[in-house]
């Protein structure tokens, strides 16, 4: 199948890109200029690169015209640490330019969107987060996730494209930010430093990042849909 994917640069996008690759899919990836592919450095003389943003499309759309993809990976997603969870403007940019990307996309005739959602569109849960619980989120972040997911599920519905959203919760593994709980933890342990953690009480699960990129690639192989 012919896919593209946004986001390929980041964690889970390189892994992703090589998992579509094993199962030998068609990929194409949108990176920004100024983007370090490095976390794609094993895949980019396998892949089509388009370069662009959700700011700036015009390239991917010159590719697509080219040749279309069958689905979409859309994972980039700018503001993401929690600095900026509740800055208003690139959660502006990071919606507009995302249904802009559908815009087109549905132009090219695309037929399968896949986003990747946040555990932040439900806000605080005493208790296993399931599809079916109340979306209450309390940062911008988590309520810009939510509105991008809610408008998309209609758009698709309006033109017959499969719609399918993940609440992807925190991963790790290798070429994780290092800023991160899991490999923040692992270089001050092995530094020899006391690690800065709260009391530990929170009760987290945590995904291996190879394991969320299978996930993903069944989802495309199959006939999902929804949340």
């Amino acid at each position: 199948m012919r896919c593209l994917v946004t986001g390929a640069s980041g964690f889970l996008g390189s892994h992703l890109v090589s998992a579509l690759l094993e199962r030998n899919h068609i990929v194409t990836v949108l990176l920004r200029p100024d983007s370090d592919p490095v976390r794609l450095r094993d895949n980019m003389h396998q892949v089509r690169v388009l370069y662009g943003s959700l700011e700036y499309l015009n390239r991917l759309d010159e590719g697509l015209t080219q040749e279309p993809v069958d689905a979409v990976f859309h994972l980039a997603w700018s503001g993401v640490t929690g600095d900026f969870r509740n800055h208003t403007a690139p959660a502006m940019r990071n919606v507009i330019g995302s249904l802009q990307l559908w815009e087109l996309l549905r132009q090219h005739n695309c037929k399968t969107f896949i986003g990747v959602g946040s555990q932040a569109e439900y806000g605080p849960y005493a208790q296993v987060l399931t599809e079916n619980l109340s979306a209450n989120p309390e940062t911008v972040y988590g309520a810009s996730k939510l509105a991008l997911c809610q408008i998309l599920k209609q758009f698709c519905v309006s033109v017959e494209m499969r719609f399918v959203w993940l609440r992807l919760l925190s991963l790790f593994g290798p070429a994780d930010d290092e800023r991160h709980m899991v490999p923040s933890l692992i270089g001050a342990l092995l530094h020899g430093d006391k690690p800065a953690l709260t009391a530990c009480e929170q009760v987290w699960d945590y995904l291996y990042v190879s394991d969320a990129a299978a996930a993903l690639c069944a989802v495309l192989e199959s006939n999902a849909s929804g949340i």
